[in-house]
């Protein structure tokens, strides 16, 4: 599952810095991708529709990167079931 989840952000997010999926980086600031706080909130909303799950703003603040975003939707689809 945590696969797939990685690779729903990745591809979502390769959208958002116009870089392929393949080529981002689970381990990299989504900052050093050019993501901006407002671009970071839109990536938030999306992900929590995609995968039908909503992040308190605690758990965003520790959001930093990929794995960082794997590791929060994996935990509350977890909590979900």
């Amino acid at each position: 599952m945590t696969q797939d989840i990685e690779q729903k952000i990745k591809e979502y997010l390769s959208l958002k810095v116009e870089i392929p999926a393949n080529e981002l980086n689970s381990d990299a600031m989504l900052s050093e991708y050019g993501i901006t706080s407002l671009q970071f909130m839109e990536c938030v909303a999306e992900i929590e529709n995609l995968f039908d799950i909503c992040l308190s703003e605690r758990e965003m603040s520790d959001i930093y990167t990929i794995n960082d975003f794997v590791k929060k939707v994996e935990k509350k689809i977890n909590e979900r079931a």
